[in-house]
């Protein structure tokens, strides 16, 4: 029942970063929820495949780079 479970898991990580990538893709607004369920992937799930880690990363970094556009567009 566990390997189910933890298959299960990496299935709906999978959907998730799929999802996260598209947005990232296509300058999509990364949403409050999508970095939670990242924070989920990488603390709850006992760690992240190398690839959702470079994705939280990666979100992070878009992030903060959004942040830094909107502070340039306020101050135009």
């Amino acid at each position: 029942m566990n390997g189910v479970k933890k298959t299960f898991l990496s299935l709906e990580n999978a959907v998730i970063v799929e999802e996260i990538g598209r947005k990232l893709f296509n300058n999509e607004e990364i949403m409050p929820n999508d970095y939670s369920k990242l924070a989920r992937i990488t603390e709850d799930d006992e760690g992240a495949t190398i690839t959702e880690t470079a994705l939280l990363n990666a979100v992070w970094n878009a992030r903060e780079l959004q942040k830094e556009i909107s502070r340039l567009k306020g101050d135009a």
